[in-house]
């Protein structure tokens, strides 16, 4: 294969996946919004001690409840001190093996995405065109909206599932607010209570912010609410709770039920 060769991929390309984690000897970076055990299983077959790992998904509680986000899979690679972040906007599947060979595709992170499915995408080792893949792949892992998950994060969304594996629940419906509820302390679930109420999914931080009293009165000595209440919206969007949208817009991903 010549060095600047582009060539088409299609599914099954889990061979050619697993020779080009083989062979890379430093870095590995992905874009993937759902991530599979299989997958990741052939990673961890493959990698070289000295490999270093980055992971751009979509941390969503609903992702890992119906297992298109596969949490034993995020653990493994936090186990491994790689770093994940998410963005609620992602779609693209990416995949740069030392920022010398690059495969563009439809195929997720996934056993689908790597055998089953009907994906399509392509394979380059063109310098001009792998660097600017690897540019745009930078500018959404470093974007502001990109997030690092960490193993609190995994361990908050984990007591969710495991309540809901408990409690009977279908794990294909919806999350409901009382799956969530029992999980929260402190400002999260005050917080998480006033969000509860708004009608829509979708809220604005001015919302929260008419609750300025309710706050002060539960926390008379703070005296930076409105960093509070911007801190604590963090805290649930990194727990997969809610997603940005955009500046001061976010999506609650619970059903509440009356």
């Amino acid at each position: 294969m010549i060095n600047n060769s582009i060539i088409p991929i299609k599914n099954p390309w889990d061979d050619k996946f697993c020779n080009l984690v083989k062979n890379s000897n430093q870095l590995i970076e992905i874009s993937s919004p759902f991530i599979g055990e299989y997958a990741v299983n052939k990673i961890f077959d493959f990698i070289k001690p000295q490999i270093q790992i980055k992971l751009l998904t979509n941390f969503n509680i609903n992702n890992l409840i119906n297992n298109s986000l596969n949490l034993g899979s995020l653990k493994k690679f936090r186990q491994n001190n790689f770093s994940i972040k998410s963005n609620s906007s992602l779609h693209s599947k990416i995949y740069i093996f030392d920022r010398k060979e690059v495969v563009v595709s439809s195929a997720n992170l996934t056993f689908g995405g790597l055998v089953k499915n009907h994906e399509y995408g392509f394979y380059s080792k063109n310098p001009i065109i792998n660097q600017k893949i690897i540019d745009d792949y930078c500018e959404i892992f470093d974007h502001e909206n990109s997030f690092e998950i960490n193993e609190e994060n995994l361990e908050n969304a984990e007591k969710i599932i495991k309540s809901r594996e408990f409690n009977n629940r279908n794990l294909n419906n919806l999350i409901i607010d009382s799956d969530i509820i029992p999980h929260l302390k402190g400002w999260k679930k005050e917080l998480f209570d006033i969000v509860n109420k708004f009608d829509s999914y979708e809220f604005s931080i001015d919302q929260v912010y008419q609750f300025r009293d309710h706050f002060r009165n539960l926390f008379p000595l703070n005296n930076h609410i409105d960093d509070k209440i911007r801190q604590t919206l963090q805290f649930l969007r990194n727990d997969g709770l809610i997603d940005f949208l955009s500046h001061g817009n976010y999506r609650k991903n619970w059903q509440t039920l009356n």
